[in-house]
């Protein structure tokens, strides 16, 4: 059933959260998802930075973004020594 979802301080009005998908969180499936479901909040897949440093222009276009949505938006930086 859908309905609000509490998580400490924050309500978000509807309980569904998209889950990162290796190779499918895309910008296309994004849009989709905000379509057809407005989710509390998402998750995307994680890239490398092997491949933010080597293939730039492919890393970048995952954080393509049409429009603002509204709210926050968070990035988790971490990782070992990349040469």
């Amino acid at each position: 059933m859908i309905h609000s979802l509490k998580l400490g301080e924050k309500t978000f009005p509807i309980n569904i959260i998209q889950g990162p998908l290796a190779g499918v969180s895309c910008v296309p499936f994004r849009l989709l998802t905000w379509r057809y479901s407005q989710p509390a909040f998402t998750c995307t897949e994680m890239i490398s930075c092997k491949t933010l440093i080597h293939q730039p222009k492919k890393a970048f276009a995952r954080f393509t973004q049409k429009k603002s949505r509204g709210g926050s938006c968070l990035f988790s930086v971490g990782g070992n020594q990349c040469r």
